[in-house]
């Protein structure tokens, strides 16, 4: 009888002390998770993924979420008044038109960590030159594209320019051999537009995003050149001035521009995503000599 209560009591004890450690281990666990530092970075949708991929490489040191919305105006309204701790969708020109316009000090942090070029495409035409005088031609109607894809119809030697307009728009074209309809629409508009077009520019993200279907349809009559693409376009990180020195900006940029960031964003996006911050960082490629290469896969 005392051999059974010796037993029992010894069992006792070591259930204590079972329970005593898991609770000590879930305390620590608890403890780890609220010393995680809490980051909100502001999105688009399409850019959610992007930002998830870097959340997982750096989860050990922060709890990082990014917060999607449906335009781009509220995203850099959310990093402006310190909602948001910083958002990914920038490029130099927008940021700085938006600055302008809202008396804001965002700035662009480091440098930029992808890119995307734009193309010229149709459903009607296989090539520049058979694109017909009068012809309907359809670019973005906000500053943060439509100048750059002014740029890319005179690359494509359809119009020029004028090279003293801030902020291009299709009344500032000085030269219009074909006279062409240049025709400014919503970003958000432009698969739906097609049928309308005889030619319109589109960012690679979105033709990559189309169904396989309108794909095969449109042909792709010009690709923006390196130089222009990686001088204009670079999306990088945004955020307040106050916050140029903080470490997690480092961490999320530095994630960026990894070699495993590359891959995995070459692969996802089939090409259509340009790994700039790494190629940069590395030495790949460079302002003054970028060349890189965009997949055929279309």
């Amino acid at each position: 009888m005392k051999k059974m209560k010796r037993f029992l009591a010894a069992a006792m004890c070591m259930v204590m002390v079972l329970s005593m450690a898991a609770c000590g281990q879930k305390e620590s666990a608890e403890q780890e998770t609220e010393e995680k530092q809490k980051i909100t970075v502001g999105v688009l949708a399409r850019d959610e993924e992007i930002i998830n991929w870097i959340a997982d490489q750096l989860s050990d040191k922060y709890e990082i979420t990014a917060q999607v919305y449906s335009e781009t105006v509220s995203i850099m309204q959310a990093a402006a008044e310190g909602s948001n701790d910083l958002n990914y969708i920038a490029n130099i020109p927008y940021l700085a038109s938006y600055n302008e316009s809202y008396g804001s000090d965002l700035i662009y942090y480091a440098d930029q960590i992808t890119n995307s070029p734009v193309y010229i495409i149709s459903e009607k035409y296989e090539s520049i030159e058979e694109i017909p005088k009068e012809a309907i031609v359809a670019v973005a109607n906000d500053n943060s594209n439509r100048g750059r894809e002014l740029n890319l119809l005179e690359e494509a030697g359809l119009i020029t320019v004028d090279k003293e307009a801030e902020n291009p728009s299709a009344l500032d074209v000085t030269q219009n051999p074909k006279n062409l309809e240049i025709k400014e629409i919503d970003a958000r508009s432009r698969v739906g537009a097609l049928p309308d077009l005889d030619a319109e520019t589109m960012p690679a993200m979105t033709f990559n995003q189309m169904d396989e279907e309108t794909q095969k349809a449109c042909t792709i009559l010009a690709t923006e050149s390196d130089q222009a693409c990686v001088d204009i376009s670079g999306q990088g990180l945004c955020t307040l001035k106050e916050n140029e020195d903080a470490e997690y900006m480092k961490d999320i940029y530095d994630a960026a521009c990894t070699k495993e960031f590359a891959d995995w964003l070459l692969e996802t996006y089939d090409g259509a995503r340009i790994p700039s911050g790494y190629y940069l960082q590395s030495g790949e490629m460079t302002y003054d000599n970028p060349s890189f290469e965009v997949p055929d896969i279309y």
